[in-house]
């Protein structure tokens, strides 16, 4: 039901009571006095409705974004995840093939291949270290949008309240619609945070393996 077709109990109960006294010997000017306060009544309620109702379909379509935009979070986590399983399968046959490689190769080899694997460790220390400062930036990157996300949420939620509670009969059917908006936005924000961490754990994931496989190699 849309917020047009809700009752409107004050301008009814001014209708009823200028019925009441057109039935009385009120001369045309006061009747004419009485319809226009009367339609100035209407005029703002349906007013003050139109407003909560554009609110609400507001907030709504923000719902909607936050669903569209977990679905793709969620999407990229799934790509992570397939990437992450593809490069652990190949550093477990690179690993296997340097083991072969060294066996055959012997101990003559040992004191060359100590100065190769030095400079590879050195090589992963360094991108660790970039991985590390790229991947805090990144976290508080989308801390920061999550951050500004939830205080514009907050305001609309809030702005949303206080045009609703301007229809005193109509308030609580309102509240409980903003208040289950509220919930399923705060749910979506939880899922798609949980999301953002998860992703961020399977890149650093994936790029610790790779580094493993860069060292190896």
């Amino acid at each position: 039901m849309s917020i047009n077709e809700f009752p409107l109990p004050r301008s009814v109960s001014n209708y009823n009571n200028l019925r009441s006294r057109l039935s009385e010997d009120r001369t045309s000017s006061e009747c004419d006095d009485e319809l226009s306060v009367l339609t100035a009544d209407y005029a703002d309620e349906h007013s003050t409705s139109t407003l909560a109702a554009e609110r609400i379909d507001a907030e709504t379509s923000e719902r909607l974004r936050l669903e569209r935009q977990l679905e793709d979070v969620t999407e990229t986590n799934k790509t992570l995840q397939q990437t992450t399983d593809r490069l652990e399968m190949e550093l477990l046959y690179a690993r296997a093939a340097d083991l072969n490689q060294i066996t055959l190769g012997g101990e003559d080899n040992n004191q060359e291949d100590s100065g190769i694997y030095k400079q590879r460790y050195e090589h992963a220390i360094r991108e660790l270290k970039f991985t590390k400062r790229k991947m805090a930036q990144q976290h508080e990157d989308d801390l920061e949008q999550l951050v500004d996300l939830k205080k514009q949420l907050e305001k609309k939620l809030a702005d949303a309240y206080e045009e609703v509670e301007k229809q005193p009969q109509v308030v609580s059917q309102w509240k409980r619609r903003v208040q289950k908006l509220n919930g399923e936005i705060h749910d979506l924000r939880l899922l798609l945070e949980e999301q953002i961490a998860r992703n961020n754990l399977l890149e650093k994931k994936q790029r610790k393996i790779q580094l493993k496989k860069n060292y190896d190699n």
